[in-house]
Formats: structure tokens, C-alpha cells, sequence
């Protein structure tokens, strides 16, 4: 008895230890940015629908979408229009403050110690014999990702994963990164083939990313949501998992139709291309698990998930105010006018920042870029100029492309200094 007791229990632990894990980030706040924590839930929603054990998932968003005063419809979120409510049941292990990159380097290295009394607490557990899928969908620029506070530059990112590798906490990895700039996270990336990491990326390593269901489509039920619903990446490889069958549909074929679906920015894939040849459950689902396959099949066969052509996109580098102007023109108050108005001098603020910046230092890329110099200019600029994510991650690629011709961060330093105070 006691031995069918230990053989069950060996059988448990070795199944147990193969099952799949995830990590979702929405490195966002604010409603001009609703599309980033609806795409995040969404993407839950898929991995509980086919089979993932949600203690498996890990959540990170800022949650100040659902209940944001501008959400016309209180407590849900979407991320398609007249689409189902992506965030009942979404369970976020960290929100608000704890939403941070040093956070998320303690979770995905199960640094159980480092998170103790933060949020859920919960961080990977997995093992070699796992396979690991991470989402994160918010804004970038070259070199790095942005938090609400705080950003994850590249060369962490990658010592990150190699640490995550070293401990053994993965068979293959696949990253999905909705972010402008984003192939710079991965471009410069040695032996990602050899450490079994595959990376897709919404944009290449010089363009922005696109949001998408903007203006007239983002309606449900024939409210307006008032913010762009989506980002076009994440809507397209979304809707493609809701809509086949997991247990023969493969990674590489999700990923091409991604690439062809998507019309504003390239589509990139870099390292490990052997989890093209595997099917979607081995990565955003349970392939073990026969009840959640089974849904899966029947699903495909019934769906009524199709692939919407994408007509309101909007480059993300200019959501800011896309989304202010949209406010305004639809509430038609005058304080609503007044804060578009605001944001295009602040937008030619920071244009005319940057334009000096380069022209001062003669800024141009040259070489391998420096982030210990990377990090310290973006201080500086936070503190000589003031920052405003969302205004101006599109121009970070200046101070990257800076740190690239090691000239050191007191050079620019003093440009900024008396750029922004004088």
C-alpha cells in the first residue's frame, strides 16, 4: 500500500515539475495607456482557457484601468471591440507600486526570500523540464522597457534570463514583447539560440509599435471606451490563440500569421527557433492536460474569433496625444482643451530637447552601447528636464545612441543642464 503510495506520489511530483509557467507584465498606468493591462488579461485569460494552473501565472499590472474614473464601463476591461471582459477573473499578484523591474528580475529568478511580503509573493518555480512563456506589453525605446516607475534596460533583461538559465529554470523559453524598439532588447543577445530562449518582438530594434480599436472601434456595446483597446501585436497573436486549436496548431505557424497580420510595425524572432515546431499548449496552455485540449479543439471548430483587419491604429510613440485629442474632442469642456493644448507644447518641448541634444554633442551611433552611462543620462535628464514616459520614449534612442560613442554622462550632463534650466 504505502509503495502504490510513493509511486503515486513520484509520478505527481515528476508531472507536476513538466507543467508550463508564465509571467505577464503591463508596464504601464493611466487610462491613455488602457490597452497595455487589457492586453496582459487577456492573454490570462487564454492561459487558464487551456488548461495552465493559474498558480502557475504570474500577473504584474498596475490595475487603475478597470475602475478609472474615465471607464465609461465600471469594473471590466476589453481588448477587442464588443469582446468579452478581459479582466473578471484576471488575478494580478502585483499592482501599483510593486509593479517594478527590480521586481520582476526577483520573480522570474525565484527569488522567493526578495519578494516576501510584496504582493502575492509568488515568483517561478519551474525547473528544467519546464517550458516558460513571458508577455509584456507597454512602451520602449532603444535598450530598454518602461515600468510605471523605473525601467528594465537591455543588458539586465538579458543577465536576467542567462541567471534564469544557469539555475536551470526552463527547457525553452518563449518571450512575446509588445513594445516600440523592441527588437533592440534582443538584437544584441549572445548565444540566445544556445540558452533555448525565442524572442518575437512587435517592432525591430528602430520603430515604434502600434496601437490598435482607436477612435470609432474602440466601442463596446455602443459605448465608447475612450482609449485605444489594444496594441496591433497582441490583438493579432490574441486572437489567433483564441481562435485555433492548441494541441496541433504550431508556435512558428502563430508567429507568421502574426507577422503578416501586422501592418504598422515588422514582427522580429530571434534566437531558438526549435518552439516553432511546438504547439501552442506547450507554451500558452497545458499540453498535458486533455479536459482544457479537448475545449480547445471544440472551440476552434466553433469559434467566431476572426481576424479584424485593424483600421484606427496609432504609432504608440504618439498615443499621448491621439488620446488627449480624442478626450477633447468628444467631452468638448474647455479643461479638456486646455490639457491637449498643454501636451502639444510639451510634445515640442521635448522635441526641441532632443534636437539640441544631438546637435550639441554630435550624437550618432558608433559602437557597443555603454548602459552603465545609458542609466545616468536617463537620471539626469528625469532631473534636469522632467520626464513624461509616454511623451518621450520615443526619443530615448538619443541618449542610447549617445552612450554608444563613450564620451562618459558628464558631457551630456552639462548639455541637459543647460539645455532645460537656462
Amino acid at each position: 500500500m504505502n509503495k502504490f503510495f510513493l509511486l503515486a506520489l513520484a509520478i505527481t511530483a515528476v508531472t507536476a515539475e513538466k507543467y508550463n509557467w508564465a509571467v505577464l507584465v503591463a508596464g504601464s498606468n493611466g487610462y491613455s495607456n488602457y490597452r497595455h493591462q487589457s492586453d496582459v488579461c487577456h492573454a490570462y485569460q487564454i492561459l487558464i482557457k487551456h488548461g495552465m494552473d493559474p498558480t502557475h501565472i504570474i500577473v504584474m499590472a498596475y490595475d487603475d484601468i478597470a475602475t478609472n474614473s474615465r471607464n465609461p464601463i465600471q469594473g471590466k476591461i476589453f481588448n477587442r471591440p464588443d469582446g468579452d471582459d478581459v479582466y473578471g477573473g484576471c488575478v494580478l499578484d502585483y499592482t501599483g507600486k510593486d509593479v517594478t523591474p527590480s521586481n520582476w528580475m526577483k520573480i522570474v529568478t525565484g527569488d522567493e526570500e526578495g519578494m516576501k511580503g510584496i504582493g502575492s509573493g509568488k515568483v517561478l518555480k519551474s525547473t528544467e523540464n519546464s517550458n516558460v512563456f513571458m508577455f509584456y506589453s507597454d512602451h520602449g525605446s532603444s535598450g530598454l522597457i518602461a515600468f510605471p516607475s523605473g525601467y528594465l534596460y537591455a543588458d539586465d533583461l538579458q543577465k536576467t534570463l542567462d541567471t534564469m538559465h544557469e539555475k536551470k529554470m526552463y527547457k525553452k523559453l518563449v518571450f512575446y514583447m509588445e513594445a516600440c524598439y523592441a527588437g533592440s532588447m534582443f538584437e544584441n543577445y549572445a548565444d540566445m539560440e544556445a540558452k533555448g530562449i525565442f524572442g518575437v518582438t512587435a517592432a525591430n530594434a528602430h520603430q515604434s509599435s502600434y496601437a490598435c480599436y482607436c477612435g470609432s472601434e474602440a466601442k463596446v456595446g455602443g459605448i465608447s471606451i475612450g482609449s485605444c483597446l489594444g496594441d496591433e501585436f497582441s490583438c493579432n497573436w490574441m486572437e489567433n490563440s483564441d481562435a485555433v486549436d492548441f494541441s496541433t496548431y504550431k508556435i512558428g505557424e502563430q508567429v507568421d500569421h502574426v507577422t503578416e497580420v501586422t501592418k504598422g510595425s515588422n514582427v522580429m524572432q530571434y534566437g531558438d527557433r526549435a518552439p516553432r515546431d511546438q504547439v501552442l499548449a506547450e507554451y500558452q496552455g497545458d499540453a498535458d492536460h486533455f479536459v482544457a485540449q479537448l475545449a480547445g479543439f471544440l472551440k476552434a471548430m466553433f469559434a467566431d474569433y476572426h481576424h479584424i483587419q485593424k483600421q484606427n491604429v496609432v504609432m504608440n510613440e504618439n498615443m499621448l496625444l491621439a488620446y488627449l485629442r480624442g478626450v477633447a474632442e468628444s467631452s468638448k469642456k474647455m479643461r479638456d482643451w486646455e490639457a491637449y493644448q498643454d501636451e502639444l507644447i510639451m510634445a515640442e518641448r521635448s522635441k526641441n530637447i532632443f534636437n539640441e541634444f544631438v546637435e550639441r554633442l554630435h550624437v550618432e551611433k558608433q559602437g557597443e552601447v555603454d548602459f552603465d552611462c545609458y542609466r545616468n543620462v536617463m537620471k539626469i535628464y528625469e532631473r534636469e528636464c522632467g520626464v513624461n514616459v509616454d511623451r518621450d520614449h520615443g526619443y530615448f534612442k538619443h541618449f542610447y545612441n549617445y552612450c554608444s560613442m563613450r564620451k562618459g554622462f558628464w558631457p551630456a550632463y552639462h548639455a541637459l543642464h543647460d539645455i532645460c534650466q537656462n
